[in-house]
């Protein structure tokens, strides 16, 4: 697959008028990698898989995998799934110098060189920069801010690594295509909000495209056109986060603004961070970058007697008629509704066939369903369990 071409085809999409999008799984766990592969061969896509600069990097992260290591985990799972090696992507998040944060900015950068190099080498083929925290000896502006021009010279001379190790690489693997490159870092805190009461402020107009304007500066300074060219996304806030107790839901009209500014910056579309617990209805919205005229989704109450509906209350949310309620390409039917999805155990089972079991996986309800009547809370009788 030629990387760079498939992400233009998204932007191209977006652009005119036609949503379009991919998801990333960041895991390096086998059994994840072996779903997303299940589920990106009922899509009809590719599967885009990345590591983190936590989980792996030249010196092994908490994984103890360098990106070669990702790479072959990747490629032996897909093997055992039967899944096509031409239809994935490796790529990876937040490669900068985060793990390395507390050394000298001169220390922490060469570092994080080795580490675009080394990922490129491995035949990564989507890279997200991130230079964005203060490193050792840096100076802070207000608000304890490092100054973003620092930051988009920091994430050229990440890309500038990259670049020199591609075409090293290139010369050995002339059939790969370079990287696609992902910029801009405005996420909440690693780990999620820490309660209800946090803030998921959406990253502001004015923000978004001083970003796109100082890193194309940047580029162009170290003479990067060409891989500026094959900058395809910016990560932004679109008011999506989760925590330990709570999700924070997709609210179209709080981003539209953001929304609005992504449509007008040519080869440019939005990357989402933090969506694990959107519902299906809220994915396909930030896809479509629609749905102003529909508010949240409804809480899951049910008035006693009303009997559960699979294929409304697992999804969370009726789609309007003629809206498609699953994420992928424009006029792909895609797996249908939620609440036809099958089991992970199931899918894993199946896949399996007569092999040695795999390992013991806890399934985990979609939602929790309350099994009992208003009039048992003081009536001494204690409410049904659930099995």
């Amino acid at each position: 697959m030629h990387v760079p071409v498939f992400f233009q085809n998204v932007v191209d999409s977006q652009k005119g008028g036609s949503p379009r999008g991919i998801a990333s799984v960041c895991s390096a766990h086998r059994v994840v990698l072996e779903a997303a592969m299940i589920q990106a061969r009922e899509d009809g896509l590719p599967v885009l898989i990345e590591s983190t600069i936590n989980q792996v990097n030249q010196f092994g992260g908490y994984t103890g995998m360098t990106p070669e290591g990702f790479r072959r985990l990747v490629e032996s799972a897909a093997e055992s799934m039967g899944f096509p090696k031409d239809r994935i992507i490796v790529g990876g998040d937040h490669l900068g110098p985060y793990p390395w944060r507390t050394e000298s900015a001169e220390s922490a950068m060469e570092k994080s060189r080795g580490l675009l190099a080394a990922s490129v080498s491995a035949g990564y083929g989507k890279i997200h920069l991130d230079a964005s925290m203060p490193l050792g000896g840096d100076a802070l502006g207000p608000g304890g801010r490092l100054d973003p021009r620092t930051v988009a010279e920091r994430e050229a001379d990440l890309a500038l690594a990259a670049e020199e190790s591609f075409r090293a690489f290139h010369t050995d693997f002339p059939e790969a295509s370079p990287p696609v490159y992902v910029i801009g870092t405005e996420v909440p805190p690693p780990g999620g909000i820490a309660s209800s009461e946090d803030a998921v402020p959406v990253t502001r107009v004015e923000d978004f495209r001083e970003t796109v304007a100082l890193c194309k500066e940047a580029f162009r300074a170290k003479r990067l056109e060409d891989a500026w060219s094959r900058v395809c996304a910016v990560v932004a806030q679109p008011g999506v986060e989760y925590g330990d107790l709570e999700v924070h839901e997709y609210d179209p009209g709080e981003a539209a603004a953001l929304c609005r500014a992504a449509r007008e910056s040519p080869g440019i579309v939005l990357e989402g961070h933090s969506t694990d617990y959107q519902k299906p209805a809220a994915l396909s919205r930030l896809i479509a970058r629609r749905g102003h005229h529909q508010g949240r989704s409804r809480p899951h109450l049910r008035a006693p007697g009303v009997p559960v509906q699979p294929g409304v209350d697992r999804a969370g949310a009726v789609p309007e008629p003629g809206q498609r309620d699953t994420v992928g390409p424009a006029g792909d039917p895609g797996p249908g509704h939620a609440g036809r999805s099958r089991p992970l155990g199931g899918i894993l089972l199946r896949h399996r066939g007569a092999k040695a079991p795999g390992p013991q996986v806890q399934l985990l309800r979609p939602l929790p369903i309350l099994l009992g009547r208003p009039e048992d809370a003081g009536g001494g009788r204690a409410p049904p369990g659930e099995p």
